[in-house]
């Protein structure tokens, strides 16, 4: 299976994303932690070095925690920083704000409570990420969406918005898309699984096959997922005039059950184990 972005939208992905990478001190990379690896843009390393960039891994409520623990420490072991979110624990995204945020000088003793005119150095930071992969919603968490914004940028008529999160840190509104060129193979499944695409871009069903397989809810071959979608489709009333089931249907009630977290906290991905170290010779 393939999925491909059109040309335009590719384009004006990566001229946005040139534009945003040079306004800020901090680039937040937004990945699925259900598929941590298929859902990251490999060439967002090349361009942000790793002491500028902080790995987020959402959805970590859907996600396995135990499969997310060893995602964590496969990243921190390449050299990432990496923070897991999840929306049903908002302290979660505090150790972001924890992060970007520079540390207060210290006062002296008979300063305290004295507010100083000094200037505050104010970081700022951007989201990026695949389409829908939870962008929009740690802006709005980080931002609480009660802050003013800050002015427009200069020379510009509707330039983009910075939000004051805290005394030291101004985050974009509007988050940057990555869009790779061509998805193929597994991780075009992957991504179709988790909705990182539009359900029109891929043969649903093709998906809802692979997922079963996948998730282990049948037997290997491709007869038996097929067979185990059809009793689900039959089991949720999807069944059409003629005796058999709405094939589409039954797909897209399946990828929407695992999306929502319905089949259990799943994770499709694991992570490599390391490389044994190449025998010395001699």
């Amino acid at each position: 299976m393939e999925i491909r972005w059109q040309p335009g939208h590719l384009v004006r992905a990566r001229r946005e994303l040139r534009l945003l990478l040079s306004q800020a001190q901090w680039v937040l990379e937004v990945c699925d932690a259900r598929a941590p690896q298929a859902s990251r843009e490999r060439r967002l390393a090349e361009l942000v070095p790793p002491e500028r960039r902080i790995l987020v891994l959402s959805h970590g409520d859907l996600a396995d925690p135990a499969l997310t623990r060893r995602w964590v420490d496969h990243f921190r072991a390449q050299g990432e920083q990496v923070q897991v979110v999840r929306l049903d624990r908002p302290t979660s995204y505090q150790g972001i704000r924890r992060r970007l945020t520079p540390p207060r000088p210290r006062q002296d003793a008979a300063l305290r409570g004295i507010r100083l005119g000094a200037h505050v150095t104010v970081q700022r930071a951007v989201v990026v990420g695949l389409p829908n992969v939870g962008k929009s919603t740690l802006i709005n968490v980080l931002a609480r969406r009660t802050r003013a914004r800050t002015e427009a940028r200069a020379g510009t008529t509707r330039g983009p918005q910075w939000i004051r999160v805290s005394e030291g840190l101004e985050i974009l509104d509007t988050p940057g898309i990555l869009a790779p060129a061509g998805i193929r193979g597994e991780r075009a499944y992957l991504l179709a699984a988790l909705g990182l695409v539009s359900d029109r871009s891929f043969p649903v069903w093709e998906v809802a096959v692979w997922l079963v397989t996948r998730l282990g809810l049948a037997g290997p071959e491709r007869d038996e997922a097929e067979e185990a979608l059809e009793r689900m489709g039959r089991r949720w009333g999807l069944v059409a005039k003629g005796g058999g089931i709405h094939a589409e249907q039954t797909a897209l009630r399946l990828l929407q059950q695992f999306r929502r977290g319905r089949l259990g906290r799943l994770t499709l991905e694991r992570p490599e184990p390391p490389q044994p170290e190449p025998a010395a010779s001699g």
